[in-house]
């Protein structure tokens, strides 16, 4: 019978020589003989099979150990190991596309912000498409002179309890109305956009925003302005609707990564126009 010696055997499989010496020291894989005189290993034709097995399962991202004992198992617990891995593939695929849903959701978060930065203490409208949120309601009064980090992290956590991860965006949502100070004005809710689509949150954590033209200003967030740019949205939607009620949504982008420095976020308050 044909024999290889080890780099004929390495150029045959494509696996390293040093490769090969290792699996031979571990035992995974040993020769068929090894010359006592000069200590060549030498391989058979059966064994380019079980290399290639070798090298079918180590694509799949098998351990060493694992390896060895799918090698030693009956063809009943290989169709079972086999019937594991195409399950772990499956949730894999599924973790790798929420996690690009999420990255798609945050470029276009980054292009809203530039978007934002051109229209500053604009009264403008914008289309935009049906958006799903988690929505988290305020359990005590929050209102845009507050911080709201316990109700942020309590909307994270809500997020990652459904199996996601909250992207770095939330909102918060008020009735419209004319407010004389800045803390008449209570956060109904705080929101964050949901991108992955496999997400089932309960209904009361739940909203959807239709699809339609929005009334919205932009401005560096500070307490000093916010008034006023809230009553030019409403003067706005009130010419263009001519009656209330509505709903402001309130977001915040942060322009750079300094979180410390409210000022570095961009603020949008958004109405939807019937």
């Amino acid at each position: 019978m044909a024999e290889f010696t080890i780099g004929e055997l390495a150029r045959l499989t494509d696996v390293s020589i040093q490769t090969l010496r290792y699996y031979d020291r571990i035992g995974l894989f040993k020769p068929v003989r090894v010359d006592k005189q000069n200590n060549y290993r030498y391989y058979d034709v059966p064994q380019l099979f079980q290399l290639n097995t070798i090298k079918y399962l180590r694509y799949f991202g098998l351990s060493i150990q694992k390896i060895e004992q799918l090698l030693q198992a009956d063809a009943a617990q290989q169709v079972t190991f086999l019937q594991q891995q195409d399950q772990q593939i499956d949730a894999e695929i599924q973790r790798l596309q929420a996690i690009k849903q999420l990255l798609q959701g945050q470029q276009q978060q980054l292009a809203l912000k530039q978007q934002l930065k051109m229209q500053l203490g604009q009264i403008y409208e914008r289309q935009l498409p049906v958006q799903r949120y988690a929505q988290q309601a305020c359990a005590t009064v929050i209102t845009p002179k507050d911080r709201p980090d316990v109700a942020v992290s309590q909307l994270v956590q809500l997020v990652k309890t459904a199996g996601s991860r909250a992207n770095l965006q939330y909102g918060c949502a008020y009735p419209l109305a004319d407010y004389e100070s800045l803390t008449a004005i209570h956060y109904q809710y705080l929101f964050t956009q949901l991108f992955d689509e496999q997400v089932v949150l309960p209904a009361e954590n739940q909203l959807i925003l239709p699809a339609g033209t929005y009334l919205g200003v932009a401005f560096h967030w500070s307490h000093a302005v916010y008034l006023d740019y809230l009553q030019q949205l409403k003067a706005a939607y009130v010419a263009r609707q001519g009656k209330l009620p509505a709903t402001v949504y309130e977001v915040s982008l942060l322009d750079g990564y300094d979180y410390q420095n409210d000022a570095n976020f961009i603020t949008e308050l958004r109405v939807r126009l019937d």
